[in-house]
């Protein structure tokens, strides 16, 4: 399997490729969408996943653009982005520590 799917069972070390092993310092958690979703499944997703940025990168402009108007009406705390082809977006999320 993947790494990523290694990692959805939160080992405490990982064996890399080279032989070394890591040890694992991170909560994983694995989400399933499609990108064929349409508005109510979308706004389900959001509901649930409760999220701070959405990005739109699957779908004709017009409806899209559509899609974005209705959902930063439903999620006004929510950044809802529609970047155009090739459009780079940025995010920078700051880093979050835990204390034991």
């Amino acid at each position: 399997g993947t790494l990523a799917y290694k990692l959805r069972s939160e080992p405490d070390t990982f064996e890399m490729s080279d032989g070394r092993r890591m040890n694992i310092r991170a909560g994983i958690k694995f989400v399933s969408f499609s990108a064929h979703s349409d508005y109510n499944q979308t706004h389900d997703f959001i509901t649930r996943l409760e999220t701070q940025n959405v990005v739109l990168v699957h779908g004709e402009e017009t409806q899209m653009a559509q899609m974005q108007v209705k959902l930063r009406e439903d999620f006004p705390h929510v950044n809802v982005r529609a970047p155009s082809n090739c459009e780079t977006i940025r995010y920078h999320f700051p880093a979050v520590t835990q204390l034991k």
